[in-house]
């Protein structure tokens, strides 16, 4: 006597949201949109579109053209959150000789350890509203 096997786990630890569309027309397919934890990656089984890489705005464009052409939402669930992405590097601290205001117009500083402009780089004071600048010397 053959033992029963169980069903095959589903593997959906990749999968941020899901998207189940029906057609009223029973011969048309049910369309599954799946945007992936990586927040980019978007899988779609039936219908007539290929996976794409454009993240929530391909989801949008999707979810837009099935329903202009009869489809209705079925479901539409969170299936695990978003993958964390990598905290960016922090910038380099702060030099201590920040100046109180713009000299210029009053505004606020701020300190931008890689600024680039007029075929210089490195570190600057930028004033948040007339965009005043001045380098610091290594």
């Amino acid at each position: 006597m053959d033992e029963p096997t169980s069903p095959t786990p589903v593997d959906d630890a990749h999968v941020q949201h899901q998207w189940i569309l029906t057609h009223p027309d029973d011969a048309l397919d049910d369309v599954h949109i799946e945007l992936w934890t990586d927040g980019y990656t978007v899988r779609v089984d039936g219908g007539d579109d290929e996976d794409s890489e454009q993240g929530r705005p391909a989801v949008n464009a999707l979810l837009a053209k099935y329903r202009a052409a009869g489809y209705r939402l079925a479901h539409d669930y969170p299936v695990n959150d978003p993958e964390p992405m990598d905290d960016p590097e922090p910038d380099p601290a702060e030099p201590a000789d920040r100046p109180d205001a713009c000299p210029e117009c009053g505004s606020e500083i701020e300190y931008q350890a890689e600024h680039a402009a007029h075929g210089r780089s490195g570190p600057a004071w930028l004033c948040l509203g007339c965009r005043w600048g001045e380098w610091l010397s290594p």
